[in-house]
């Protein structure tokens, strides 16, 4: 599998950091981080995130990096989330 390498070791080395980019998910809730290929078209989501606990509520975090500007980025992004749950 190929994840976007600096998430994942950002998100391997400091694990909270989700909690503090999104104020819903409880302090120590641990992650499962993958960058799942939506196979039609190889397109392929810069992360996941999935909770490794039995408690539904708790959310699926979709990653992707946007380093420049893009004005179709939220379409393809929200296509491509989409998809994924397809």
């Amino acid at each position: 599998m190929k994840t976007d390498k600096l998430f994942y070791r950002i998100f391997l080395t400091q694990p909270d950091l989700i909690a503090e980019l999104l104020p819903d998910v409880p302090l120590g809730c641990t992650f499962d981080y993958a960058a799942p290929v939506l196979k039609e078209r190889e397109l392929r989501l810069d992360g996941l995130l999935m909770p490794l606990s039995e408690d539904l509520s708790l959310p699926l975090v979709f990653v992707e990096a946007q380093m420049q500007s893009d004005l179709g980025f939220y379409g393809r992004f929200f296509a491509s989330i989409f998809l994924y749950f397809h």
